[in-house]
């Protein structure tokens, strides 16, 4: 029926030839405008499937935001349909929640649901709703450039830039914002001071009164401590030079987050430890010492009070007594200061007190507890703990009595002014600052314990209105805090200092400037009497090459062309270049060039592949006519028109068809959604017509390796036709004829090279998104050839080919070489057999040694240092350190543009709380000439940067698009939160001897952020993968953390790495499921169950190719391989297809037996199988050589094509036959 179907088109073709040549015309044309008219990108747009949600309440603590906020939004998001995955992370006043759905979802819909449980929320007074953000590749900034000027101050050209330049951008249709950065100049260091030759006076500032200060200071006595714990005190702002100055809190601090500085303690320093600090050390530390030291230290600790049986405190005081790094573990713990920071900024902690914890409070401890929880006690506790409470007063008489001293103190306090007293903008983050009238709300601001260190956390925040509030405060303020805040001037920063307005530094007092460094208290004398200008960042200082300049980033539409928009672009910027003297751009990073580049070498290495194909056609159907040989043009240009009329053909389908089949599809898949199989079968179908598919690497790749492929369909009909005509019969009859006898045959394989992309659909996810539109030109291509096959070729063959151009039919040289080799392989069977499967077993092997990777490297390959030196470095030293560092770089060999930034934080807290200026951060991006040699100039510039910066300072990573966007690392592991936190030392160090990864941390680096994994406890781990083998290295990092984590704990795999896991366990069960679905057609087609097994008998013989392939290539096996093992399901069967197409005929229509039926199948079979084998193998040659780098991900797929198609071309030639006997005897029961 089908064939008959087929034979109709064919004749209907040849009847109204002129009606067909006009439609095909039509065809072309079509495809040709379409291909103009189709949005170029570099690779397919993949929105993920995953939303963040942002909650901002500056001053709330983790604990707090974690019980009140981000544990109630996990809640309610996990109730949105789709959602699988939740992850947060909640900081001091900030948390982030990830909200991943399944792929194939619609995000708008899970978007609007998201949005509505959000809003739906209570929170706490003052706090915004939170924001929800989403993330897509066509987010990234499709141009970054440098503005520089020689006749112009960078003020000078930013302001230029925010008048001129950027509107002139942002007018331009596409266009969707355009952001600089950049600007910031540093003031001009003072004339050094000359060297006094004798002790001068101190110079007073105008006004001051100068008062006398103590000369001497007392000098410490006691064991001096190692660098290594002064240092590690340093880092938390606290001073120690001796074991005196040790207390509890900070020996156990040390011995929770870094207890190998134990090893550093001397015997002579443990014996002169504070008692109370020599009992906080832990017991296994104290057992592993010398037995005789451990005995003098245990006689030490026995004169220590010993401890009220009060039990443990709750389980949340430990845990934010470790991240403070203080030891909570007991009521004898808690000091005053502790438990008055508890009632300030966690109130709600103190209600998971049990009774026995209060009995075993100090009472100095009871004495502060806030009246308030005081009355949710019982009243016979109350009693009880107020006796226990009357040394210092009673319970709860400090509490009172500071409350009524601090209404007494804010009734005489000066109101502030300024900015302090201002609301919000519009717009802006409410929240950011506490509500503040009286400088008595500095001191009890709920946001820091002082108002000095208030003022310090300001100023470290970087935020733009930090100078104008530091400004706003007046003598009148100053002067109240000084009176009323112990040390107030003392515990602000220099930073802070600097910010004071002028006349608050004239009025400061002499004692306290006495003790300033010289030079500080020098720059503050010109700030106040207007001689040094203080200096206030605000903006980052962008270098290019070591050239001050801006920096443009340039965003574009998600919907908009991006080559087209970036044009547009940089036309505008020639003109206004051209319009302005001096000014010049400077191209940082921009993707259009690459996308072209990509896009055109894709297409050249495809017509390439297509001219290396038809010279094969000509090759095959050239030989001798009447004696002399001769090329065979007419049917070379016959066969070879099905390439671009194909191609063209299917890029027409791209912009038409998903349209037109969508209005049928979309209804249809909505009403089956609920029907289990028929609901499946129409989404999948659905997602073979995709809507605004563009022209990308993959879409283009697709079409490349379909140009091998197109030709095949034809190659079969004319070879067929050919013979038909070589023996002589009527013209019209043997193109009929030979049409209709290849008919099922070029069907059939057409449909099995299709059917492998089924399951991509199927599957969805990631593989999918990415590949689909690879899938989708190969099937269009596909189709078009095969009705290009059965109507121009044949109708071409018509009116072109005649007998006398043909040369003579007879044995060629091929068959005369096959025949006996395939006779020989039909009597040695089980010979034939063995030397196949040692072939496959040692491919196999090869398969297992090579690296494995979700996606090869490419797109544009950069190195970037990210810098955050100590708190309180200023801008000018992070400039003159990263100067160095850029000025070392030039001279790496390999470094192309080297571009800066200083003044960055480069967090999040940044991206979405404002533009804050961090002084102490800087980033540098370091493009790489040779990604070939990326890893070792990594590590050269890893080494160079920790040299210049210190390695606790920078982190050096290095990455291209998909390693950025696809290559990331994270484990995490959930469990007791105790637990964890003793693991991570551990872990990190674990972690760190993996092969293949670097710079490993953990979110329990900030011991001030808490992480959940899907509503448990868990820490994050991250790094660097710089290696081929990503996927090997995960698996490795996963395991050796398994074996070594303790009882309870789970490791488990972070998104980045599970949706590359995934990715790879997806692409392999797709190869499994076009297997099956091949199968089946096959099924049909030969009417069969076991034939279509000696068909896929070719299918392991292509393995043998692939492996041998990649290994030589020295390429890795990624979802580009197995997408390319998927396709091989296709191809290689279509060889076997025709083969036993021709045996079947010979056994059903000619009577032959098995034997005899292989071998003329086999000759007859043999050319056309070498032709469609060789003239794809060849199409596919250019790419797999991956001259162009935007086509390194076609590379590895075009590379498994060819050599498993090599292979299985050869050997199914001989296998096949084989198998064929084998089964037709066991089927038949008779002898071959």
């Amino acid at each position: 029926m089908l064939e008959s179907f087929i034979d109709r088109i064919t004749r209907a073709s040849l009847r109204f030839k002129w009606v067909t040549i006009g439609l095909s015309i039509l065809a072309l044309v079509a495809g040709v405008f379409a291909l103009t008219q189709l949005k170029q990108e570099l690779i397919p747009s993949i929105e993920f499937p995953q939303s963040v949600v942002i909650a901002v309440n500056p001053g709330m603590d983790p604990e707090s935001l974690r019980d009140e906020v981000t544990i109630p939004i996990e809640d309610a998001v996990r109730e949105v349909e789709g959602v699988v995955n939740v992850e947060s992370t909640t900081s001091s006043g900030l948390a982030f929640i990830v909200v991943r759905n399944e792929f194939g979802l619609d995000q708008d819909a899970i978007r609007a649901d998201l949005t509505n449980v959000i809003e739906g929320l209570t929170y706490p007074q003052g706090m915004e709703i939170p924001e929800l953000l989403t993330f897509s590749l066509s987010d990234l900034p499709i141009a970054i450039l440098s503005v520089s000027s020689p006749d112009l101050s960078l003020i000078e050209l930013k302001a230029l830039a925010e008048a001129e330049i950027i509107p002139a951008l942002e007018a331009i249709e596409d266009v969707a914002d355009v952001s600089v950065s950049g600007g910031q100049e540093l003031p001009t260091p003072p004339p050094p001071t000359p060297e006094p030759t004798e002790e001068p006076e101190p110079t007073p500032l105008p006004t001051a009164v100068p008062t006398e200060v103590p000369t001497e200071v007392p000098e410490t006595e006691g064991v001096e401590l190692p660098e290594s714990w002064i240092q590690a005190a340093a880092s938390q702002n606290i001073t120690i030079t001796t074991v005196d100055d040790l207390t509890p809190e900070l020996v156990g601090g040390i011995a929770s987050f870094a207890p190998q500085l134990l090893e550093d303690l001397t015997p002579e320093m443990l014996l002169a430890m504070p008692i109370d600090a020599l009992a906080a050390l832990p017991e296994d530390y104290l057992g592993s010492l010398d037995p005789e030291l451990g005995a003098q230290l245990a006689e030490r600790l026995a004169l220590a009070p010993a401890l009220v049986e009060a039990g443990e405190l709750p389980a949340a005081w430990q845990s934010a007594g470790q991240q403070q790094g203080v030891s909570l573990v007991y009521p004898e713990d808690v000091t005053p200061e502790v438990i008055q920071a508890i009632a300030s900024f966690a109130p709600f902690m103190l209600e998971e007190l049990t009774p026995d914890n209060l009995r075993g409070f100090s009472p100095e401890v009871l004495a502060w507890l806030p009246q308030q929880y005081i009355e949710t006690l019982e009243p016979d506790l109350q009693v009880e703990l107020n006796e226990l409470a009357q040394p210092a007063g009673g319970l709860g008489a400090l509490a009172a009595q500071a409350e009524a001293e601090t209404a007494e103190l804010a009734t005489g306090a000066p109101e502030l002014s300024g900015l302090w007293r201002e609301a919000p903008e519009e717009g802006a983050v409410t929240g950011m600052m506490p509500s503040f009238e009286t400088a008595a709300d500095l001191i009890d601001s709920g946001f820091a314990p002082s108002a000095a260190e208030l003022l310090n956390l300001l100023v470290e925040s970087g935020q733009p209105q930090t100078p104008q509030l530091m400004a706003d405060l007046t003598p009148e303020v100053i002067a109240w805090l000084i009176e009323n805040e112990v040390g107030f001037l003392e515990n602000l920063n220099p930073a802070s200092l600097r910010l004071l307005a002028p006349e608050v530094l004239v009025e400061l007092p002499e004692d306290f400037l006495s003790t300033l460094d010289p030079e500080l208290r020098t720059e503050l004398e010109g700030i106040a009497s207007g001689t040094v200008e203080a200096f206030i960042p605000t903006e980052t200082i962008n270098r290019v090459n070591g050239n001050p300049s801006l920096a443009l980033s340039i965003y574009k539409d998600n919907v908009a062309n991006t080559v087209s928009v970036s044009h547009e672009v940089f036309d505008k910027l020639e003109e206004l270049e051209a319009d302005t003297t001096g000014l010049r751009f400077d191209m940082v990073f921009e993707q259009a060039s690459f996308i072209e580049e990509s896009i055109s070498g894709v297409a050249r290495e495809g017509t390439l592949g297509a001219i290396f194909a038809v010279i094969v056609i000509l090759i095959f159907l050239s030989g001798l006519v009447n004696g002399k040989y001769r090329l065979s043009w007419q049917s070379t240009l016959v066969t070879a028109v099905s390439i671009p009329l194909s191609v063209f053909m299917a890029f027409a389908l791209f912009k038409y068809l998903p349209p037109v089949a969508n209005v049928v599809l979309e209804p249809l898949a909505g009403a089956t959604s609920s029907i289990p199989i028929l609901g499946t079968i129409v989404s999948v179908t659905h997602r073979m017509f995709p809507v605004g598919i563009t022209l990308n690497i993959m879409t283009l790749s697709g079409m490349t390796v379909a140009v091998g492929r197109v030709v095949d369909d034809s190659i079969v009909v004319l070879e067929n036709i050919y013979r038909h005509i070589q023996r002589g019969e009527d013209m019209k009859q043997s193109v009929l004829v030979g049409t209709r006898d290849v008919a099922i045959a070029i069907f059939a394989s057409t449909v099995t090279t299709v059917v492998v992309f089924l399951p991509i659909g199927l599957l969805g996810g990631l593989v999918g998104q990415f590949f689909l539109p690879f899938g989708v030109a190969v099937t269009y291509a596909l189709g078009s050839s095969f009705l290009v096959a059965v109507t121009i070729v044949p109708l071409l063959a018509f009116l072109f080919i005649r007998k006398e151009h043909l040369p003579e039919e007879g044995e060629s040289i091929l068959q005369r070489g096959y025949t006996p080799i395939l006779r020989w392989a039909l009597k040695y069977r089980a010979v034939t057999l063995a030397i196949a499967g040692v072939f496959l077993v040692g491919s196999m092997y090869l398969l297992s040694q090579r690296p494995r990777a979700f996606l090869p490297d490419f797109g544009e390959v950069q190195i970037t240092a990210s810098v955050k030196l100590p708190n309180g470095t200023t801008m000018a030293e992070t400039d003159n350190t990263v100067v160095e560092f850029e000025t070392a770089l030039t001279e790496i060999e390999g470094v192309g543009t080297i571009q800066s930034e200083i003044g960055s934080s480069g967090g999040l807290v940044s991206r979405f709380l404002g533009g804050a200026i961090d002084q102490a951060g800087a980033t540098t991006m370091i493009k790489v000439e040779n990604a070939d040699e990326v890893d070792p100039l990594t590590a050269e510039v890893r080494q160079l940067a920790e040299a210049i910066f210190g390695a606790e300072n920078v982190t050096v990573s290095s990455g291209s698009l998909t390693s950025s966007a696809f290559g990331s690392f994270a484990l995490v592991l959930s469990g007791d939160p105790a637990v964890l936190v003793d693991f991570n030392d551990e872990a990190i160090a674990a972690l760190d001897e993996v092969d293949g990864l670097t710079n490993v941390s953990s979110n329990l680096a900030d011991v001030d952020m808490i992480l959940r994994v899907d509503g448990e406890p868990a820490v994050r781990y991250t790094g660097e993968l710089e290696t081929e083998d990503s996927l090997g290295v995960t698996e490795a990092a996963k395991a050796k953390l398994e074996s070594i984590v303790p009882a309870g704990i789970t490791v488990s795999e972070g998104f980045e790495t599970q949706a590359q896991t995934q990715g790879f366990q997806e692409a392999m069960r797709a190869v499994l499921i076009s297997i099956l679905a091949v199968y089946l057609v096959m099924v049909i087609t030969f009417r069969s169950f076991v034939h279509p097994f000696t068909i896929l008998f070719s299918l392991p013989l292509a393995i043998i190719g692939a492996a041998v392939a990649l290994w030589i290539t020295d390429r890795v096996v990624g979802i580009s391989a197995l997408i390319g093992l998927m396709m091989l399901v296709g191809i290689v069967v279509t060889n076997a297809i025709v083969l036993i197409d021709r045996v079947q005929a010979n056994r059903k229509k000619r009577g032959l037996n098995a034997y005899d039926a292989l071998v003329e199948g086999g000759r007859t079979r043999l050319r056309p199988i070498l032709m469609t084998a060789i003239a794809a193998i060849l199409a596919l040659v250019p790419l797999a050589l991956g001259l162009t780098e935007g086509a390194i991900i076609a590379a590895d797929l075009a590379t498994v094509v060819i050599g498993g198609l090599f292979t299985s071309t050869l050997l199914t030639l001989l296998v096949v036959p084989v198998m064929y006997s084998l089964l037709d005897r066991l089927t038949r029961g008779g002898k071959v």
